[in-house]
Formats: structure tokens, C-alpha cells, sequence
């Protein structure tokens, strides 16, 4: 059939605003799909509040969760911490879930899925460690030093402080705590309590097990590798910190890479010796309350920067894959959290996220970068916010930027955050890609083409494609292919110039092709 090029003005071709919810959020081979058999595209933001002197709950309110959904966003990665959940050993405070709960309550009024996170950063918040995470009664240090991140980014704290290396070696041996049962398994027990909490609210899709797991006091073996396979390399300097890594790659990706395959094996033995046992030990306990919600492992931290995971799927006691498994790596450049956060390398970032996307693809799990960015508003990262946008496109995955900080909307990169999406595809997503400076979306896909697409589409089940108001608020042009029915607009509220682009169904296995520009 003839594409059909329809001229589309903002506040023409309206539909009434659309039911809030958006129902349910499954896994099907190795895609997100909805109730209605639709892949779906997650893509949001962080949300998050650490500080014990602030309650652990966010600024957000009713007025940011609807102006995420302005904003196109149908998700979002709800942070928490273990000391929030049991401040004391064995007692959990209700008080601060209900707090999170309602928050849950605004998102899912919004349309809003949501993540729920366990974080944590440097460990815990015990003092002088003062990161957030593990409540004091669960950070066993054995009196170890703590040497803080002075001249560098906060996560140099990783490397240089024994405190915290302990803090985790113990809780990967599963040390007894205060009354005498593992950490590890009081850890299980949080997160089976939190699971059980939200097992009925069908805002919460699924869980985030544990923020960036850190390999503990082994890190240093991993820097004994690089420096004894590298130390005859030319121009090699030697590493201890983050900022030394910084130093030593600049200009080099050859020994970037090199670097990383010399540090890969400590790391990679990291993740199937102690992280793997310990998400098995936690879906246990989260699949005897809750059976539905998805699992979102994250790998090593090390996999942040592009050493390759060999995580593999959770297995139930019985050795048996249980389903309903996402992967939710992160992705950074070494220049995170320092002056050059502006300055990505584009090879390194090549390599980190076609390392995660190859590693999810063995996984047969859908991909989900639940953080990235992490530009914090500075005036010159609009390039590096378009580079990873380019690569989550490539890669076709789910993200959630991190973090939503007041005046988010007024970031250089803000448009890159809300841009042009498919949430919701009647078919199976092949490429969806989108240029800010032309104001052009173009995203290709397959029709259903089995029965039960079929009856879903029957009952409303179109493909959706979001349109914000900051690129085609104006007005916009579509090339639909095969030109099928006509298109419709539904705006987010009404008299809103942001919203959906609903396409209906056209003939079953059909490759069709829809390319909307910004009115010049």
C-alpha cells in the first residue's frame, strides 16, 4: 500500500484523554509486554530520597508525578533503602512504607509504572562510612579504616576505604547480625516484607534487587591484575582510584579495553561465587509472597564501564529458571561524577552498551538501563545526553534516567528525556530512532500476526507513540506505511498538546513504518 502523509496541527484529531492506568506488565520472549500482548518500552526516570534526616521520602508530590506524564514518562525506578525499611533489626517501620506507598499511589494515578529499588551507595549510612543503604545494626566493618574520597568522585570511597570493602565482604559470607541470623538472610526477609506489602498494588511491576553490587575488599585483587598484565604497556600508569583510571584511558580505548579484560575474571568470579547465591536467596523469598512481579538484576558494578557480566538467570531452589526475569544493568562512562561528565568517550560508551545488550540477549531478557546520565543540570552535556540517547535507541531498551532533580524540565538535555517513544507497540519493535535538531521520529515494526494479537486488537490494543509538546507542540507531519486507518491524537489532559499518537492495527505480519517531523 502507498504511505499516507497526514499534516497533523496540535489540538486536531483529538480523542478524549486516555484512562490513566495502563494495566499490567509481563515478560514474553525476552521482550516487556503489556495485558494485551504489546511490547512496551519503560522509559523514565530515577526518583529517590537517601537521607535518614529527610524521612527517605522524595520531594515529589501529585504536581511532579503529573508532570511526568506530560512528560511521556510511563515509569519510574522508586529508590529506597534497607535502613529506611528496618531501621532496627527485625522491626520494619510501617510508617516510612506508607509514605513510599503513597507515592506509589500518585504514579499509578499518573499512568505511571513503577520499580521499586533497594539502593545503596558506599554501603551504608553507618558513620564515619555516611553513605546510604544498610542500616548501622547491619554494617559489620570489623573495626577496619575508612579513608574517604578526598580529590575525587564520591565513589573513590569504594576503593580507598577498607570499612566499606568489609562492610561487603561480610555481607556477601552472610556474617550474623545482632540477633544472630545471617545478614544476607535478614536482607531476603526486607525485601520479602516489601514485596509482600505491594504484591496488590498493580502500579508496582516489579523489583530492583540491589543497587550496583560492589565485589568488596576483592576490588584490590582486580587492580593487582590490571597493574602486573599492564605495567609494559606504553604510557600505562598505575591505578588505585577512579580518578587514576580516569588518567590512564584518556585518548587510549585500546587500553581501556585491554584494561578491562585484565580486571574481567576477578569480577566475573565475583558475580557467580557470592552476587548470584544472594539473588537466589532473595527471589526465594520474594516469590513466597509475590509470584507475579518482575526480578530486575543488575550485574556487577564493574559492568557499568563495560566489563562484560556472566550473571546468569535466577533459578529456584529446584533448579529451575523462574520467569518473569528483566535485566537491569546501568551504564556510565568513567567520566561520571567528575568535571568531565560533559566529555564522553564515544567508543567506551559503544562498548559499555553493546556489552550490556549482548549480555541481555544471552540472557533472553528484556533490557532495561534503570540509570544513566547523571548530568545534574550542567549547562554542556546536551551532546553527551545525545550520545547514550543514541545508544539506548541502537540498543532498543527501556531506561530511567538518573535523577529527577528540581528543574529538570529546564536542563539543556531535558528535550533528549522527553522525546518521541513507542510505549506501546502492536507487533514486534525493529528500530525506533529520534533527532532532536530536525524534530524527526521514525520508528519501524512488525504487525502480530498470530491469533491472539488478533482478539487483542479487537479490543482497542493499537500501537502508541508519545509526542511531546516541546517537539511538536506546533504541529507535525506523519508517513505512515502501509497507510492502514487513520491515525488519532490523544492528548494526556485535555487541551494538552502532548500525548499519543494511535495507530490503528493494519493487516496481520505487516511491516509498517511511521515518520513524524516537526512543522517548519
Amino acid at each position: 500500500m502507498r504511505a499516507v502523509v497526514v499534516v497533523v496541527m496540535s489540538g486536531l484529531f483529538l480523542v478524549g484523554g486516555g484512562a490513566a492506568w495502563a494495566g499490567e506488565v509481563s515478560v514474553k520472549d525476552g521482550r516487556f509486554v503489556d495485558g494485551s500482548g504489546r511490547q512496551v518500552t519503560l522509559h523514565g526516570v530515577n526518583i529517590i530520597e537517601k537521607h535518614r534526616d529527610l524521612g527517605y521520602v522524595s520531594w515529589h508530590g501529585p504536581q511532579e508525578f503529573a508532570q511526568m506524564r506530560l512528560w511521556g514518562f510511563n515509569c519510574i525506578r522508586l529508590g529506597m533503602t534497607w535502613a529506611a525499611i528496618e531501621p532496627q533489626c527485625g522491626k520494619y517501620d510501617e510508617d516510612f512504607l506508607d509514605r513510599l506507598a503513597q507515592r506509589v499511589r500518585w504514579a499509578r494515578d499518573n499512568g505511571i509504572w513503577v520499580v521499586l529499588d533497594m539502593h545503596q551507595d558506599l554501603w551504608g549510612e553507618a558513620p564515619p562510612i555516611n553513605g546510604d543503604g544498610a542500616p548501622e545494626w547491619a554494617t559489620i566493618h570489623d573495626d577496619k579504616p575508612h579513608t574517604d574520597a578526598e580529590g575525587g568522585p564520591w565513589s573513590q570511597a569504594y576503593w580507598t576505604s577498607e570499612r566499606v570493602q568489609t562492610a561487603f565482604d561480610n555481607f556477601w559470607a552472610n556474617r550474623p547480625g545482632p540477633d544472630g541470623v545471617g545478614i544476607q538472610d535478614r536482607f531476603a526477609r526486607a525485601w520479602q516484607h516489601v514485596a509482600q506489602r505491594f504484591n496488590d498494588e498493580p502500579a508496582v511491576i516489579g523489583y530492583d534487587l540491589f543497587n550496583e553490587p560492589f565485589i568488596g575488599s576483592d576490588a584490590l585483587k582486580a587492580l593487582e591484575v590490571v597493574v602486573a598484565e599492564l605495567e609494559n604497556e606504553p604510557d600505562f600508569k598505575a591505578i588505585s582510584t577512579p580518578s587514576d583510571l580516569l588518567a590512564a584511558v584518556a585518548g587510549k580505548p585500546n587500553l581501556y579495553e585491554k584494561l578491562l579484560k585484565a580486571a574481567a575474571p576477578v569480577f566475573q568470579k565475583f558475580e557467580t561465587e557470592k552476587l548470584q547465591p544472594m539473588y537466589e536467596r532473595v527471589a526465594a523469598a520474594i516469590r513466597e509472597v509475590d509470584t507475579d512481579g518482575l526480578l530486575f538484576l543488575e550485574p556487577s558494578i564493574s559492568s557499568n564501564m563495560g566489563i562484560p557480566s556472566v550473571l546468569a538467570a535466577i533459578k529456584d531452589p529446584a533448579g529451575k529458571r523462574y520467569p518473569l526475569q528483566a535485566y537491569g544493568a546501568h551504564a556510565y562512562d568513567v567520566v561520571t561524577d567528575t568535571e568531565e561528565v560533559s566529555r564522553p568517550d564515544e567508543r567506551r560508551l559503544e562498548l559499555i552498551f553493546s556489552r550490556i545488550d549482548k549480555h541481555a540477549n544471552r540472557l533472553d531478557m528484556p533490557l532495561w538501563i534503570g540509570e544513566w546520565g547523571a548530568f545534574y543540570g550542567q549547562p554542556e552535556t546536551m551532546n553527551a545526553a545525545r550520545l547514550a540517547m543514541g545508544h539506548l535507541e541502537k540498543i532498543q531498551a527501556g531506561d530511567a534516567y538518573w535523577d529527577f532533580q528540581r528543574g529538570l524540565e529546564k536542563t539543556v538535555y531535558f528535550p533528549l528525556l522527553a522525546r518521541p517513544y513507542a510505549p506501546a507497540i502492536a507487533g514486534r519493535l525493529r528500530s525506533c530512532r529520534s533527532d532532536w535538531d530536525t524534530g524527526t521520529f521514525r520508528c519501524e515494526w512488525t504487525e502480530c500476526a498470530d491469533a491472539a494479537a488478533d482478539a487483542a486488537a479487537d479490543a482497542g490494543a493499537e500501537t502508541r507513540i508519545f509526542l511531546p509538546e516541546g517537539w511538536y507542540g506546533d504541529g507535525y507531519a506523519i508517513e505512515l506505511t502501509p497507510a492502514g486507518s487513520a491515525c488519532t491524537f490523544e492528548p494526556v489532559s485535555e487541551g494538552a498538546k502532548a500525548g499519543w499518537l494511535v495507530i490503528p492495527r493494519s493487516a496481520p505480519g505487516a511491516a509498517r513504518t511511521v515518520t513524524i517531523k516537526r512543522r517548519s
